[in-house]
């Protein structure tokens, strides 16, 4: 019975952590005027910056001011996110409000040239 029970929770986890992952082949970031400060399809950059933005955890304690939009190159086509350079991201959709809080901002602001 534990280890049902433990591998119900793992599965449940495994689950909800996939949900903010982004698999994606190339990025385009946006500023709030709409200039464009990063567009990459270069595969050691996009390593780095998938790694960093999917290294994330929800915190819905706060409304950001998101200055940025990341548009997401994906095998099913372009997913945006809305982000704030205190590291915060929020997908750009009606349906899924939660927000997010990136582990180490300042390393994947510093590759997305996000000031």
């Amino acid at each position: 019975m534990k280890t049902w029970v433990t591998m119900a929770y793992f599965a449940m986890f495994l689950t909800a952590c996939n949900n903010n992952h982004v698999n994606f082949s190339g990025i385009k970031v946006f500023d709030s005027q709409f200039n464009v400060a990063l567009e990459t399809d270069e595969k050691n950059k996009i390593n780095q910056l998938k790694k960093l933005f999917n290294h994330k955890t929800e915190f819905n304690e706060i409304a950001p001011n998101f200055k940025y939009l990341i548009e997401f190159e994906t095998p099913s086509g372009i997913e945006r996110w809305k982000y704030s350079s205190k590291g915060f991201a929020q997908k750009h959709s009606t349906e899924d409000l939660r927000i997010f809080a990136l582990l180490d901002k300042e390393q994947f602001n510093q590759l997305a040239q996000i000031n």
